[in-house]
Formats: C-alpha cells, structure tokens, sequence
C-alpha cells in the first residue's frame, strides 16, 4: 500500500519518496484459554438428588455421563464451538473445555464440587465415626471409598473410588503407596507426586475403614 496517500500534511515531504511497503509474514501467534466459570449440570443434581436421593447424586459414574462432546476430537457438537464458533489457524489457537463435573486442580468450579461431593461427606463420616455410629459412618465413607463395589462397568481399582477426581486419576495409586508417601517430607517428593500428597493429606484427616493391605 502507499503510505503517502495515508499522511497528513506535515508529512508529504517525508513521504513523498516512499515506495510500496510489502508487509511480508507474521510470525506472532496468539493462544486464548477460555475456561468455564459457570456450572453447568446445576439442575441435574437438583433433579438427580430429588429423584434418587444421595446415592444417586454422589454417582460417579452419573457425574461422569454428564460431560458434554469434546471441543478436540468432536467440534461440531462442542457447547463452545456452536454457540462461538472460534477459528483456529496460524493467527491464533483457541482452547476450550467440555461441559463437566469439574474436578480439575485449578478448575474454576473444582473447589465447589470438592467440597459438595469429597469433603462434606468425608466431614459427615468423621463425625459419625467419632460418635461411635459406625454403621452410619461407613455409608458415608463409601460415599467416597468402598471397597466392597462390584460395579463391573469401571475395572479396579478404579471402580472402588466413588469420588470422580480421584476415579479421573490415570493410575490410581494402592493404600500402601499413599501411606509411605504419607510418611515423606515434602521436600523429598517427585515432582509426579506432590499433588498427590496434597490429595493424601486430605484423605487422611479422617479414620477410614478400609485395610491398608493391599493385593
């Protein structure tokens, strides 16, 4: 284009030499992350605890059927991609997230769900333990943890964790292994390790009533 046509008066002189400008390549590319800070699946956890009570809305299985189509592997039923329809090419690369139960370390909703499926329970649990309600306890602790599932739709050991973000773990880790990461200074962790330590520590808070002998 030629800049001459584009300048004010002041700068024809300096311009009037000036020859096309060629704008070459742009190397410059841009990523946008857009997390979703909204939960999604509010009204079916109000319906699903309406219908089948607490059983039903702690399900792992039912929290995990939830999640709508991947933006990667499938676009064209991504939540994201109909509704703003991003574009990605050498300019810019656009990341989203399926719709979820959201679990995630740094998930912009994790801490609720933490708290709602994980912790609420596990408070519920320690407390009837400490009241010597044992049988009660044990509900709740499996809420969480129950060994004695026979669910065969979910292979061991996942199929034991009833809470997702611990079920969503690529290799779940046995009883034996948390206890000797347990007995380690942070310090010494593997760097694989310390958000797991920091899930241990949680777990541990509580008297669980499962073995710490594992097959």
């Amino acid at each position: 284009m030629k800049l001459a046509n584009y300048s004010g008066y002041h700068d024809e002189v300096m311009t009037a030499g000036w020859a096309t400008i060629s704008l070459g390549h742009w190397d410059t590319q841009f990523d946008y992350t857009f997390d979703n800070f909204f939960h999604p699946f509010v009204g079916e956890l109000i319906s699903k605890l309406n219908r089948d009570s607490l059983p039903g809305v702690l399900d792992a299985t039912w929290q995990d059927s939830l999640k709508t189509a991947d933006p990667i592997t499938d676009p064209a039923h991504d939540f994201f991609h109909i509704l703003y329809g991003p574009t990605n090419n050498q300019l810019a690369q656009v990341k989203s997230f399926a719709k979820q139960i959201d679990v995630a370390e740094h998930g912009p909703y994790a801490n609720y769900n933490w708290e709602l499926f994980f912790h609420i329970p596990l408070t519920v649990a320690v407390h009837l333990s400490k009241t010597q309600r044992f049988a009660e306890a044990q509900r709740w602790f499996h809420y969480i943890f129950d060994p004695t599932n026979t669910d065969k739709a979910v292979d061991p050991p996942k199929r034991f964790w009833k809470f997702l973000a611990f079920r969503q773990d690529k290799l779940p880790k046995q009883i034996d292994y948390l206890l000797t990461l347990l007995s380690k200074k942070p310090a010494d962790l593997l760097p694989d390790d310390i958000v797991l330590f920091s899930r241990t520590k949680l777990r541990a808070r509580g008297t669980w009533p499962i073995s710490t002998t594992s097959s």
